[in-house]
């Protein structure tokens, strides 16, 4: 059953407040690949039009989108606007408070104008978690965000308001698979640590938040890296697969920001990292499963959408709820 009844959201975009469709499946999902057979066809979301809008009408740098790049965003807003269905309040871009999905970024358009742009609230501003792109050298291109030396993306996130104690997700889609002492992203203040090295010179992840997840034989890591704590259990996934975690894993959260392609190290930046950035996400926790499609049905789907997926993607039409 579809349903549209979410109470209007008013902002600086044009036709704000569709709301939004639900639809409840049993315990096996399948064809979620198929929209138009649930119901899902017909005209652009709201949503999307708005994260168009934005891009295209841009005060510095309008950026004008391609048929296939607006068609690519519709269909990934759709599908996460279909995973509520999966995990409650996951992508609420009608109400940013109650969404899990708090930042997207997609880096579609090919500039940093359009690249800076928030999915869930599109507008430029820094309270919108638009980003900026500081220091070292910045390539925006059809691929994505890719940046060398001493270059850092703001994103206007500190965690101590932005996040929640114990309940907390952070993504990010990366091309370069590269061994090095530096870090994919973090903040370090005594008690409260939040910083990823996805492949640390000796082939291991290490993600230090309370205490350190280390993931060994980690020869690769290009795509989705995923750091997920849910209600103190802490987990690493790279695309679809879970890698490794901790339970008891509690910590205070940083009250200064959080950088990517750096670690703020109590106000000082450093340990800078070259990256080739396609998708990132910030925002709360959700379960094993939401992992699994979300990856496998949004976001790859998206980047193969957009010509540029590092991997084959084909729809898994069925999800063993025990894995």
């Amino acid at each position: 059953m579809l349903k549209n009844t979410l109470p209007e959201r008013k902002g600086n975009f044009p036709e704000f407040g569709q709301g939004y469709p639900e639809f409840k499946t049993g315990s096996q999902f399948v064809e979620f690949g198929n929209m138009n057979a649930l119901g899902f066809g017909g005209g652009m979301s709201q949503w999307s039009k708005n994260f168009i809008y934005a891009i295209e009408h841009d005060i510095v740098s309008p950026t004008i989108l391609t048929i296939s790049q607006k068609k690519a965003i519709d269909t990934f807003v759709k599908k996460l606007l279909f995973l509520n269905s999966l995990e409650s309040n996951l992508f609420r871009p009608d109400n940013i408070s109650l969404s899990k999905l708090k930042e997207v970024k997609i880096y579609v358009g090919g500039t940093s104008n359009s690249h800076k742009y928030n999915l869930v609230d599109p507008r430029d501003l820094d309270i919108a978690y638009r980003e900026t792109y500081n220091g070292g050298t910045f390539t925006h291109n059809a691929i994505g965000v890719s940046k060398t030396g001493s270059g850092y993306i703001d994103p206007f996130i500190t965690p101590s308001t932005f996040f929640l104690k114990d309940n907390y997700c952070i993504t990010i889609y990366n091309r370069n698979n590269i061994a090095s002492a530096t870090q994919d992203w973090g903040v370090y203040q005594s008690g409260a640590n939040m910083t990823l090295n996805s492949r640390y010179t000796d082939d291991r992840l290490f993600y230090d938040g309370p205490s350190r997840i280390t993931v060994t034989s980690m020869t690769d890591n290009t795509g989705l890296i995923t750091i997920n704590n849910n209600n103190k259990i802490g987990k690493v996934y790279r695309n679809k697969t879970y890698l490794g975690g901790l339970t008891n894993y509690t910590n205070e959260l940083a009250t200064i920001p959080f950088y990517k392609g750096c670690v703020n190290n109590n106000g000082t930046k450093g340990f800078y990292k070259v990256l080739e950035l396609q998708y990132a996400s910030s925002g709360l926790a959700f379960t094993n499963e939401t992992a699994y499609f979300l990856y496998v049905d949004a976001i790859e789907k998206l980047q193969y959408d957009l010509g540029r997926s590092l991997f084959f993607w084909l729809i898994i039409p069925n999800y063993n709820m025990n894995r």
